[in-house]
């Protein structure tokens, strides 16, 4: 399941950054600045509940609103710790909310401007 969320996820990613870096010269370079950021605070490399510890609930709750926390602790928790994906309501929602708005919104910049994409290439 963890591996369908991830390409749910790529899919509506890949589809908005698509449309938007042939309309946007400059957003490459944006979107790589921004996704390396991500990535360093996503929790991948360590535990972010485990970092932070006590005291530091919001920091920690904001944190896992972040779309590749779910993934990386989904795979992480279902490898390697006794729970399962499904067991942790909130980032599940909040992911699959951010990846559904994601898909909508780069499915209709997509529709809206296909057209323009060949002179605009």
């Amino acid at each position: 399941m963890v591996l369908v969320a991830a390409f749910a996820f790529l899919y509506a990613l890949g589809i908005l950054n698509a449309t938007v870096t042939v309309l946007l010269q400059d957003y490459q370079q944006i979107m790589q600045t921004v996704m390396r950021f991500i990535f360093w605070i996503s929790g991948a490399l360590f535990s972010v509940s485990d970092k932070f510890g006590a005291g530091h609930e919001r920091i920690v709750r904001a944190l896992e609103t972040n779309p590749f926390y779910y993934l990386v602790s989904g795979v992480r928790d279902s490898f390697f710790g006794h729970t399962w994906f499904w067991e942790n309501t909130y980032p599940m929602l909040v992911f699959w909310l951010f990846t559904f708005a994601v898909l909508i919104i780069g499915s209709h910049l997509h529709l809206k401007f296909r057209a323009y994409f060949a002179d605009l290439v």
